[in-house]
């Protein structure tokens, strides 16, 4: 057995100089501002799709809704 640890990610190994690594992409902050910024823009593309979708779902509701009134009325008349 060894007891060299390999890594299998090949993008970590691939920028080392000596045993100094530059991988380091972001600052410390960096990476969780980065995920703020990505989750807030990919809030706002799911608001610009699911809001007008929920108003057409509440108006085909609606008119299923009378719809269907409107049938059971003239089943039930006399």
């Amino acid at each position: 057995m060894s007891d060299k640890i390999t890594n299998p990610d090949k993008q970590s190994t691939a920028g080392r100089t000596g045993t100094d690594s530059t991988r380091k992409l972001f600052a410390e902050g960096d990476a969780m501002d980065r995920f703020v910024r990505v989750f807030e823009s990919s809030a706002r593309r799911w608001e610009l799709v699911m809001y007008p979708a929920m108003l057409a779902f509440v108006l085909l509701a609606a008119y299923g809704f009378f719809l269907m009134l409107s049938i059971f009325q003239k089943i039930c008349e006399p």
